[in-house]
């Protein structure tokens, strides 16, 4: 069985149940202990989530198979604790739960290491954007106000209500103005931010390609 075939089968398995350890009595009474054993050991998840497990099952007066469970965990951890495992792991900004043996932890890490890199990389160049975009938007979204507001202007015959309405405009103007000063600032962050990813991410890929092929090999 190979890796991408393992790894569609989790990926399946995650879809059909949940990875939270609370469980109905429904889920408890059918529950195939060692496939989720293997669901909670493949995710990475601690050993903890067999108590949770048994704590929700135990209110609906039912056990669980904790034999099962520990045989599917087992197996789970040990497709986890690949250099692979490490590496989607890392890429998916996963928290490592030192859960991985002596045995194979440090190929794990250093996979992970390198997962976590692109992740972090990745999610610097997107917060950047989003943070620029955003913005722009706030500021769209002022000037529709405030146009709105200086049509309505014609309308409103009371002094004080006018009064009012010029000043709550004033307001939204000097906040567009200062967000437009700062626009520039994040449209340089996020084109700094984009340059930097792109600059990482082709030697990573390059990597990652001559990376995975060379496990999968491995596994054959």
């Amino acid at each position: 069985m190979n890796h991408l075939f393992r790894l569609t089968s989790v990926l399946l398995l995650l879809a059909m149940t949940s990875a939270c350890a609370t469980m109905n009595k429904e889920e408890c009474e059918t529950a195939d202990w060692r496939a989720l054993g293997f669901e909670d050991g493949s995710q990475g998840l601690q050993l903890e989530q067999l108590r949770k497990r048994m704590e929700a099952c135990s209110k609906h007066g039912l056990e669980v198979s904790d034999n099962e469970y520990q045989i599917g965990y087992a197996e789970g951890i040990a497709e986890f604790c690949t250099p692979l495992g490490g590496l989607e792991a890392g890429e998916a900004g996963k928290q490592y739960n030192a859960v991985c043996p002596a045995t194979t932890e440090a190929d794990f890490l250093a996979a992970y290491e390198k997962g976590k890199e692109y992740h972090d990389m990745k999610s610097r160049h997107e917060r950047a954007h989003d943070d620029y975009w955003d913005l722009v938007e706030e500021i769209d979204e002022n000037s529709a106000e405030i146009a709105d507001m200086k049509e309505e202007l014609d309308s409103i015959s009371d002094c004080d209500e006018y009064n009012k309405q010029v000043k709550e405009i004033n307001r939204l103007v000097s906040e567009n103005n200062k967000k437009r000063r700062s626009l520039s600032r994040h449209r340089s962050s996020a084109e700094s931010a984009e340059r930097r990813f792109n600059r990482f991410n082709g030697p990573y890929q390059d990597w990652r390609a001559r990376f995975v092929e060379a496990q999968l090999a491995a596994e054959q």
